[in-house]
This record gives structure tokens, sequence and C-alpha cells, in this order.
């Protein structure tokens, strides 16, 4: 992102009606962070060329106050997402200069050790600013939760760890997380009311979440609304379906580097990807696979992302294999590589 000299701020409201001047600018020269063109920075590596046309358009103040904090905690931090950050003053006020007309969130946050407090308020910057929005501060909490096993067999669970993700990113949204105790239960700590991608790492061999249950609600799919109060519950299966292979080049040899990724772009996020290295034989397993429909390929490069481009798909749909997982199925499928200039 580039900015450009966007004024004095908190020295005054600004002009409501607004003023022309340069806004925030996303590569190559995007307004809006979503619309922007992502770089690929390697270790080592000077990217050449990436020049950003700095935007210019009519902008307004926003302002606001917190409500809701202690004496003690009056300052703190304000973000207005997805792009601007800005301190508030002792007697709890803010104003973010030059904002250009979008939807934004209000986030204010403080903490003092391990004490928290947060609040969001949605915004709409139209045709003028928004003057004096109040944020309500809400303390963080604990949400218990706990990991339990599908069937009559019994499982450690202390290798077991859930991370909660916020949907809304931003800077100081981050995770929350925790690992459970051998009988499954969890306690995440500072937690605040939002919605959240949940994510379960440490699962043994061929087990794959099942349900995840935010209070009454089945969220795996649509991520947990998480309130003060309520409890979170991962069911997790030990019947994952299986897939092994072999991976070979064009010309039928067996190729002993390279990533084979297993994907479902439309599943949940925690089902989203499964990847495997190959061995020196070319060998691959995958484990712990929940059923559904899946794409399945051996490419010669996996970090570079460009697997989850429609294009992807589309340019080497020949080389892409369509696998549809059952509970406890284990299926064998011999690849053929899709090298790095083909990705």
């Amino acid at each position: 992102m580039v900015s450009g000299r966007m004024g004095p701020g908190f020295k005054g409201p600004g002009d409501p009606a607004g003023a022309e001047g340069p806004v925030p600018t996303f590569y190559p020269s995007a307004a809006d962070p979503s619309q922007a063109t992502p770089l690929d920075v390697q270790m080592g590596f000077t990217v050449q060329g990436a020049d950003v046309r700095l935007l210019r358009a009519r902008s307004f103040p926003v302002s606001g106050h917190v409500v809701g904090a202690p004496g003690g905690r009056r300052q703190g931090m304000v973000m207005l997402l997805p792009r601007v950050d800005a301190s508030w003053l002792p007697d709890g006020k803010f104003i973010i200069p030059a904002v250009p007309p979008s939807s934004y969130t209000i986030v204010a946050e403080s903490f003092e050790g391990d004490n928290r407090m947060r609040g969001l308020a949605a915004v709409e910057v139209g045709d003028r600013g928004v003057d004096n929005a109040p944020v309500v501060m809400q303390p963080a909490f604990d949400l218990p939760g706990a990991v339990r096993l599908e069937g009559q067999g019994t499982l450690d669970f202390s290798d077991v760890s859930v991370n909660l993700q916020p949907r809304q990113r931003g800077r100081n949204m981050g995770a929350s997380g925790g690992k459970a105790g051998q009988d499954g239960k969890l306690l995440l700590h500072q937690m605040f009311t939002g919605h959240y991608d949940v994510l379960v790492g440490g699962l043994p061999e061929n087990h794959y979440v099942k349900s995840i249950r935010a209070g009454e609600m089945e969220v795996l799919a649509d991520g947990a609304r998480v309130l003060p109060g309520m409890q979170l519950d991962v069911l997790v299966s030990p019947n994952g379906g299986k897939l092994n292979g072999t991976v070979v080049n064009g010309r039928g040899e067996v190729v002993t580097s390279a990533s084979v990724i297993l994907m479902a772009p439309n599943a949940p996020l925690i089902r989203r990807l499964k990847t495997a290295s190959v061995d020196q034989q070319g060998q691959f397993q995958l484990s712990g696979i929940a059923p559904g429909d899946y794409f399945l390929a051996a490419v010669e490069e996996a970090d570079t992302g460009e697997y989850w481009e429609p294009e992807f798909l589309t340019k080497n749909e020949k080389l892409i294999e369509k696998r549809s997982i059952r509970e406890s199925a284990t299926e064998s499928k011999a690849l053929k590589l899709i090298a790095a200039g083909s990705q």
C-alpha cells in the first residue's frame, strides 16, 4: 500500500464535506485492497517494476469516541478496517482524516497486561464524513471447549490444538487458540465476540474433523460466531480416507522431488487443502481425508500459491484428477507431474 501526504491528523475534524487529495493506493492502482494484485517476493530476490500509480479522490474525516473503557485504559489503538490506523486521545476521542468513500469497520482495542478490551462499529463513508461515532468496548472472555472422538474408542488429545482465526483481517485481529488436555478439554483465553474460522491441528493419522459446534450451532462450514457464555465442541472421526500413489514426469520416469496437493476450493477452510511430498521412490500418501470431492495434482513447485487460481485448474485440466473420497476408503492413483513452467 502507498499513501500520499494525508494532512495533520488529530488537529481538527477536517472538512465534513470532504477534500480532494491522495488516498491509500494498493498495487498496481486500486483503492480497495480486495482488488489489489499480490506480489510474489521470494527470499534473496529483488522485484523490479512494481510501480504504483497513486490515486486521488475526494475523502472525508471519520471521528468518534470510545465508550466503556475504564479510566486507567483511556489510551489505545483505533483501526479503520480494511486500511487505516490511528491512536485515540486521552479523552477517548479519535479522528481519522482523509478516508475515501466505502464501508468500514472501526476497531478500537486497549490492553493492560493480560486484560484486553475491544469494540467494533460499522460505518459508511459516502458523500460526507462520519461524526462522533460511538464504539462500545467489551472485555475479553474465556471460551471453554472440548474435543471428542466419534465412536467407542479412546484417544489422548494432548497433541490436538484448536485455533480460532478471525474472518475479519487486520492488525491486532490475530488468532486465539490453545492445546487440549488428555481428556480433550480446553480453554481459549482472551477471546472477543466475532466471526471465526476454527482450525484444528495435531490430529493422529487418518483422523479428521467431522463436526464443530459453537453453542447449539453447527459451524464447520460457515465459521463460529463466538459469544460470551457459549462452548466450542469439536467432534473427531477416526475414519478418514486415504490416497496413495506414484508421481511420474512426461517421459514416464519416477519423480523424486514434487508436492502432491489435494484441494477443495469451495470446502470449509479446515478441509480445503492437504499436501504431501513424494519420497525417493516417487511415492506419496495422504491420510485423514474428510469425505468429499477434491482436485488432486502433483506440482514441481508448491510454494507459489498459483494452484489456488482458477487459471491453474483450466490450464492443467488434463493433469489434474477429480476424486471423490469416502470414509475409511483407500485409493491409489498414478499422477503426472505439472512442471514449474506449466503452473
